[in-house]
């Protein structure tokens, strides 16, 4: 087995490729049972190791004793299925030292053309890997915040249309609005020293949001909450409404309506609007709302105020 190991020649690739087609043979039918189709699954796995001449040891991150130890670590893409899981590729990192280190590479024969590849840039490799042997095709991908962390290994994800479920890190900064419509605004030294960064004041960490929807205040069961029309009507015009992410609002309520159930209704609402209005000759800032709500209630609108106005509309 030794001799097998070490210095018998085979291409581990052409072997992880009969184990890639036996997994979408014998496991990958089985999918058809749940709704989420053939999952991935990117993760890595420490092996404790005492000496310093084993390939990559290092004392490095061991996430199998949760501490860091000499150990070595593999970054491993699983296949998930209801029958099963199966390892469908993987690849041994090697930390920067052992880049360097001429003398122990020579001793242990590793490649000269390895150079240092991080756990995320591997993953990456592995999922191409697997993508050009044709065998496995993954609905979802997923993996923990060391792989989200990647900026390159999403936007490779995303440009190839693959799905992806990643982990994100609490401290995870991220833009509340959009970004392209700010100006640039940077800290004070004082400000820079506090925060660690330069931070524009709509930059937040995923943990402080986290937090802060969790003690604001929360619609009980049953209760909701309604949308004037007037938020439909861009002030002064009198022919025109607006419906969906174009609503007019202010930051915090446009985070709350720009969600799909609120711009069908606002959708709903608009083109009933624009309807009576035709019908009617009425304009848009001018329209009876009593009327439009009653046509919306008899179109299945769920809109549970009981007073109404005629008049909800600015001018």
């Amino acid at each position: 087995m030794q001799s097998f190991i070490t210095p018998g020649k085979w291409e581990a690739g052409e072997a992880m490729q009969k184990v890639q087609a036996a997994f979408a043979e014998e496991l990958v039918p089985s999918c058809s049972r749940w709704s989420i189709g053939t999952v991935s699954v990117l993760d890595e796995s420490g092996f404790e190791r005492s000496g310093s001449e084993s390939v990559g040891v290092a004392r490095q991150c061991c996430g199998r004793l949760g501490k860091v130890e000499n150990c070595q670590v593999g970054v491993y893409l699983v296949g998930v299925t209801p029958d099963g899981t199966c390892p469908l590729d993987q690849q041994l990192f090697l930390p920067k030292e052992w880049i360097k280190d001429k003398t122990r590479r020579r001793n242990t024969q590793v490649p000269r053309d390895i150079t240092f590849q991080s756990m995320p840039e591997i993953a990456a490799e592995m999922i191409r890997r697997t993508h050009e042997a044709g065998h496995v095709k993954f609905d979802w991908i997923t993996g923990d915040s060391l792989y989200s962390d990647s900026g390159p290994l999403r936007a490779a994800l995303e440009a190839s249309g693959q799905g992806h479920v990643l982990a994100v890190r609490g401290n995870l900064t991220v833009w509340i609005v959009d970004p392209g419509n700010r100006t640039s605004v940077t800290l004070g030294t004082k400000g820079r020293k506090k925060h660690g960064t330069w931070r524009h004041p709509d930059c937040r960490s995923l943990e402080s949001l986290a937090k802060e929807f969790t003690t604001v205040d929360r619609l009980k069961r049953g209760e909701s909450y309604g949308l004037p029309y007037g938020m439909l009507v861009p002030k002064g015009w009198q022919n025109l409404w607006v419906a969906g992410r174009c609503n007019s609002s202010d930051i915090e309520v446009h985070g709350a309506i720009r969600d799909q159930p609120a711009c069908y209704m606002m959708g709903q609402a608009a083109g009933t609007a624009a309807v009576r209005s035709l019908r009617t000759g009425q304009p848009a800032n001018d329209l009876d709302t009593e009327q439009l709500v009653k046509s919306l209630r008899e179109a299945g609108a769920i809109l549970p105020q009981k007073s109404l106005s005629k008049k909800m509309t600015r001018s």
